[in-house]
């Protein structure tokens, strides 16, 4: 495995086998972190309080989708100011 990434960076530029890396490793913890909430609600549901519902934690899977889809549109503006500077 290491004699791999030794002739990868020798043979390409290090910067970009590096991004490559990173935007690997963003991606994979991006998809634990959307996967995890799923496995985890019953748990949730007992930690919580013994009186909420089933149905009261489930909610939170619609909240969180939104808050994604709201941080992923301010970040498409974000990036345009920066871009911009």
């Amino acid at each position: 495995m290491i004699s791999v990434i030794r002739r990868l960076l020798n043979s390409c530029d290090r910067t970009k086998f590096i991004k490559t890396i990173l935007v690997y490793s963003i991606n994979v913890a991006l998809g634990l972190n959307i996967s995890i909430p799923g496995p985890t609600l019953l748990d949730l549901q007992h930690h919580v309080g013994h009186n909420t519902t089933l149905e009261d934690i489930t909610l939170l899977l619609p909240a969180r989708s939104g808050g994604y889809a709201l941080g992923s549109i301010l970040r498409k503006y974000t990036h345009a100011m920066y871009v911009k500077m």
